[in-house]
């Protein structure tokens, strides 16, 4: 097996990481939402935009960083929505195979 292969299996192994990770961060997202705690929905939010680019998923990444900005001072109903928007993007994103 050459570098190349390994550092292959390796992303794969944390995309794969990354998508279980994403169930919980979904829940947690939408019990957020449910709350309307808007700074957990930052907090959330902040740790998937942080994380989503590095592992193969920049539109994800951008979706993310975009609510976690929504949330320094932004309409609670955009909030809300978008925050849930992303909930579903990362329940997708969690889903797909490698």
């Amino acid at each position: 097996m050459t570098a190349e292969d390994t550092l292959r299996v390796q992303m794969a192994v944390l995309r794969r990481r990354f998508r279980d990770q994403g169930k919980a961060r979904s829940e947690r997202l939408a019990a957020a939402c449910q709350r309307s705690d808007i700074e957990d929905i930052r907090e959330v939010a902040h740790i998937i935009a942080g994380s989503a680019g590095l592992f193969g998923f920049p539109e994800l990444a951008a979706q993310a960083s975009d609510v976690s900005d929504r949330c320094r001072g932004g309409n609670s109903d955009e909030i809300l929505a978008a925050a849930r928007a992303l909930g579903v993007a990362l329940a997708d994103v969690s889903d797909e195979e490698d």
